[in-house]
C-alpha cells in the first residue's frame, strides 16, 4: 500500500495497491470507523473510499528513529506514555467464549508460524545446523515454538474478555511529536485483529509488539545491514541493537512470560517476510530462538526481575 499527499499540506491519502493490500486497508478502515472518536492518539480521518483513506497529516515521526538516541530516563517516560494509550484503548472490551479465544492463539502462535516456516525450509537450511547462538545454546524451532505456544495457552487460560487492540504496536507504527518537548504520541497502521477475531484480541499481544521493538525489530526491519557477524561450523554471532538491558525495569505489563513468548513467536514468523534476503531470513530466525534460549528457557532465574 502507498501513502501519497493529499489535497493539501495537512492530509495524506493512503490507497491499496493489490489484492492482499485490499484486505490490509479493509481492516485498517474498520479500525478506524470502530474506535471510540474522541481518542487523542489516532490521526483524524476525514474521509473514507473503496480501499482508500484520507487522514490528517501528522507533525510527528516514528518513534524508533530517536528511541535509541535518548536516556533511559526518558525512553521509560515513552514507554509509561504508550501504556497509558493501550490501557486506554482495550479498556474497550467484549466477553469471548473459550473455544474462540484458544482458536485465535493457536492461529497466532502455531498455524500461522508454521505455516510461513514451511516456505522458506531450504533457506534456513543454507547455513548448516546452527546450535549456538552469541555463545548461547538453542532449542530445536519445534521445542521453541511448542513452548512458546503453551506459554501463551496457560497465562490467560482463565480470561473470558477481549480487549480493543491495535496489533502493531511496534516503534514503526507509533509516531512522537516532541514539539516543544511535549513527547505526545499516535498509533498508526493498526492491524486490526486477532486470529479470527476483527478488531478485538489479547492486550498481551499489543504489549509483546511493544516489546518486540525494544528487542530491536524496527531498526533491522527499517534497514539493509547485515546482522550475522560469524559463522564458525555450529555457532552464530549476531549483532543487532536493541533495549532489552531496560527490562529489569519495565512494567509487568510489557514484559511477563506471555509476552516474552510472544516476542519470541514474532521473531520467528518474521523470517518468512524476509524470504527474499537469505540473511535478514535468517538472521530473524535465529535471533528468535536465542531470545528464548537467554529468556523464556531461564524464567524460573528472572522471576524476581520480571515480577511474575
Amino acid at each position: 500500500n502507498e501513502i501519497v499527499k493529499g489535497i493539501d499540506d495537512n492530509t495524506l491519502i493512503k490507497r491499496s495497491l493489490d489484492a492482499q493490500g485490499d484486505e490490509i486497508i479493509e481492516k485498517e478502515m474498520n479500525w478506524y470507523r470502530n474506535i471510540k472518536s474522541n481518542n487523542n492518539y489516532t490521526p483524524k480521518i476525514y474521509k473514507f473510499g473503496h480501499n482508500t483513506f484520507e487522514m490528517e497529516q501528522l507533525n510527528a515521526k516514528p518513534i524508533y528513529r530517536i528511541f535509541d538516541e535518548l536516556y533511559e530516563n526518558q525512553k521509560l517516560n515513552i514507554i509509561s506514555h504508550i501504556i497509558e494509550i493501550l490501557d486506554d484503548l482495550h479498556s474497550n472490551k467484549i466477553p469471548i467464549e473459550k473455544d474462540i479465544l484458544m482458536k485465535d492463539i493457536k492461529i497466532e502462535c502455531y498455524d500461522k508460524v508454521y505455516a510461513r516456516l514451511n516456505k522458506i525450509g531450504t533457506l534456513i537450511d543454507y547455513f548448516g545446523s546452527i546450535k549456538y547462538v552469541n555463545g548461547i545454546k538453542i532449542d530445536n524451532v519445534d521445542k521453541v515454538l511448542l513452548e512458546c505456544y503453551d506459554i501463551v495457552k496457560q497465562y490467560v487460560d482463565t480470561r473470558d474478555i477481549y480487549s480493543f487492540i491495535h496489533g502493531n504496536c511496534q516503534f514503526s507504527n507509533m509516531l512522537i511529536d516532541n514539539t516543544n518537548n511535549q513527547n505526545k504520541i499516535y498509533l498508526i497502521d493498526p492491524r486490526g485483529y486477532f486470529g479470527k477475531t476483527l478488531l478485538y484480541g489479547l492486550p498481551e499481544y499489543d504489549f509483546s509488539k511493544v516489546l518486540y521493538a525494544l528487542s530491536g525489530y524496527d531498526k533491522f526491519n527499517n534497514n539493509q545491514e547485515y546482522y550475522i557477524e560469524n559463522i564458525s561450523n555450529d555457532c552464530m554471532e549476531l549483532k543487532i541493537q536493541h533495549n532489552l538491558d531496560l527490562i529489569g525495569k519495565l512494567p509487568h505489563k510489557i514484559c511477563n512470560r506471555c509476552t516474552l513468548a510472544l516476542m519470541v513467536i514474532h521473531w520467528i514468523a518474521l523470517a518468512q517476510y524476509n524470504r527474499n534476503d537469505i540473511m535478514k531470513c535468517s538472521t530473524s530466525y535465529y535471533y528468535g530462538l536465542y531470545l528464548h534460549a537467554k529468556y523464556i528457557k531461564n524464567l524460573n532465574d528472572i522471576d524476581q526481575i520480571l515480577h511474575d
